[in-house]
C-alpha cells in the first residue's frame, strides 16, 4: 500500500514488486517516459537460505537519442545481522549473483546492474568481504558505491552509520570466450 501511495504521488513513474520472502518484498520504481519493462523474473525464490527475499530482475528497453537498447536491473535485499552465519549466507548469495551476472553477460543479454540492500560493507578487507567474487574478477564488474564508502558516506544509521546499500554493474567490455573444441 505504501509503495502504491508513493507511485501515485510521482507522476510519470511506475513500479514493480517482487514476490514475498521473509514477510517482505523488494520493489523497483522507474520513469515511464523512456523505460519500458520487457521481462520480469524472480531469481532464487526456492533458496531462502541464501536469498530470504527473492531477487527481482527487470529487463528494460531504454529509448534514447541514438535508438533503443536493453539493460537489466536486479534488486536484492540480502540477509541482515552481523553474526557469522548471516555473513556466510550473504557471501554465498553474492557468489551466486556473480555467477548469474557473468552467465547473463556471456549470453549477450546486455548491461546488468544489481542494486539494493546488501547488508554489508563494500570496504571490508579482501578475503573477509562478501564482494570478493566481484573484486576477484574486477575487470568484469564495477562496484559503484566503493568511492562513497571510501568517503565515509552512510545509508544505514544504526550502529554508528554504515553504507550497506550498493550498486554493482557489469562492465561494458568484450568478453572473450574460449574457442569451440
Amino acid at each position: 500500500t505504501a509503495f502504491d501511495q508513493l507511485l501515485a504521488a510521482l507522476p510519470g513513474w511506475a513500479g514493480l514488486v517482487g514476490v514475498e520472502g521473509f514477510s517482505t518484498r523488494v520493489a523497483l520504481a522507474y520513469r515511464t517516459e523512456r523505460l519500458h519493462p520487457v521481462a520480469v523474473e524472480h531469481l532464487f525464490a526456492d533458496d531462502p537460505d541464501r536469498f530470504p527475499r527473492p531477487v527481482l530482475v527487470v529487463t528494460f528497453e531504454l529509448d534514447g537519442a541514438v535508438g533503443t537498447t536493453q539493460f537489466t536491473v536486479a534488486v536484492v535485499h540480502l540477509k541482515a545481522m552481523t553474526d557469522a552465519a548471516s555473513f556466510d549466507r550473504r557471501r554465498r548469495a553474492v557468489a551466486a549473483l556473480q555467477i548469474w551476472m557473468y552467465q547473463r553477460r556471456l549470453a549477450g543479454t546486455g548491461d546488468i546492474i544489481i542494486v539494493g540492500d546488501w547488508n554489508d560493507d563494500v570496504d571490508d578487507p579482501r578475503g573477509a568481504n562478501i564482494f570478493d567474487p566481484f573484486f576477484t574478477f574486477e575487470e568484469h564488474y564495477a562496484l559503484w558505491t566503493t568511492p562513497a564508502a571510501a568517503a565515509g558516506q552512510i545509508s544505514y544509521l544504526p550502529f554508528g552509520g554504515r553504507l550497506i546499500d550498493h550498486l554493482v554493474a557489469a562492465r561494458t567490455i568484450e568478453l572473450h570466450l574460449p574457442p569451440d573444441e
